[in-house]
Formats: structure tokens, C-alpha cells, sequence
């Protein structure tokens, strides 16, 4: 067995990478859930300013928070996979 083959071998090694396949996936899925949207953030800032019936207005506040908070998830996400890539090259 040569060097190689035992860095295949090493168990902390596929558990990263399992832990890479994972949030790969969970951040793929947010992205997606977040490209359902029809608009734009700043579209939905506009049409916030723009409207001027109240309930509507909750509802494009509620859209909005929930894309900030959609795209916060999408980056620490990444933050993490770009941490286990790290990891798995040292």
C-alpha cells in the first residue's frame, strides 16, 4: 500500500468528504427554495414603499426577512464546505 492509498484509506478524510456531500446538498436545496422567488430584493423594497394597504404590506416584509434569513443560511453554508476544503488539503 503505497502513501496514496492510505490517504484514501483515512476515515477522517470520507467523513469530510461526507460532511462536504451533505452541505453541499442542504445548501443546493436552500438556493433553489430561494430562486423560487419571483423577485428581486430590491423589487420587494420597492414594492414595500409602494404599497399602502397594511396586510399586504406584512407579507412583502415577511418575504423579505425570509430571503435575508434564506440567504444567510446559503452562506454560512458555504462558508462551511469552503472550511472542509480547507481542512481536506492540509
Amino acid at each position: 500500500m503505497d502513501k496514496d492509498d492510505l490517504q484514501k484509506l483515512d476515515p477522517k478524510r470520507f467523513g469530510l468528504e461526507k460532511d462536504k456531500i451533505i452541505l453541499e446538498t442542504t445548501k443546493n436545496g436552500l438556493q433553489a427554495y430561494i430562486d423560487l422567488y419571483p423577485t428581486k430584493f430590491e423589487e420587494d423594497v420597492v414594492k414595500l414603499k409602494n404599497q399602502t394597504e397594511r396586510y399586504k404590506k406584512e407579507i412583502i416584509k415577511y418575504l423579505i426577512e425570509q430571503k435575508k434569513l434564506l440567504l444567510r443560511l446559503v452562506e454560512h453554508y458555504q462558508y462551511e464546505i469552503n472550511k472542509i476544503m480547507k481542512e481536506d488539503i492540509l
